[in-house]
């Protein structure tokens, strides 16, 4: 898992194991259509020697703000935070160090009038105040959101992940 793969084969290693872990056809379908449009933005933050973690997509929102869909990508050392932005939707990539995540919970994000159900979400805070809007196609026993939850604060590392079908992490 990373060490002697290139920086796309580490990025299509995190992807099949989020699908894997989300458990959903669905969700594999919005990933696959995810890793797409953000596969290069991606790769121009990786290296070679970046071990693969986890990526699912989800809806990105920075302290209270809506950014729009986006993509979480771990890594060993950081976390690579993707949303479209402007007229032409382009792919933005925020690089964050674990080490600067302070918080991780997971947790719902209430109703509002743009999206009028709750959401089961993850909370991250990292210098400033993250929400990831966990997908509706994703049972809420699936290990996807466990897993990224656990990467994220650290308490969990992505060489110690098994390769093929990924187990819940906690």
């Amino acid at each position: 898992m990373g060490r002697g793969m290139s920086a796309r084969d580490i990025l299509v290693d995190a992807a099949e194991r989020g699908a894997t872990a989300s458990r959903s056809d669905a969700e594999t379908k919005d990933l696959l259509k995810i890793v797409k449009v953000f596969k290069d933005a991606l790769l121009a933050k990786m290296a070679e020697d970046d071990v693969a973690g986890i990526m699912t997509s989800t809806y990105v929102f920075r302290d209270g703000k809506p950014l729009g869909a986006g993509v979480v990508l771990t890594l060993s050392d950081r976390a690579l935070f993707g949303w479209m932005k402007g007229i032409f939707k382009k792919p933005v990539i925020e690089t964050v160090p674990l080490s600067s995540i302070t918080a991780v919970k997971r947790g719902v994000k209430a109703s509002t009038p743009r999206m009028p159900k709750a959401t089961s979400a993850l909370f991250v805070k990292a210098g400033q105040e993250w929400e990831f809007l966990c997908s509706p196609y994703v049972a809420a026993d699936a290990p996807l959101y466990g897993m990224l939850a656990d990467l994220l604060s650290g308490t969990l590392k992505p060489d110690q992940l098994p390769s093929g079908a990924p187990e819940p992490a906690s």
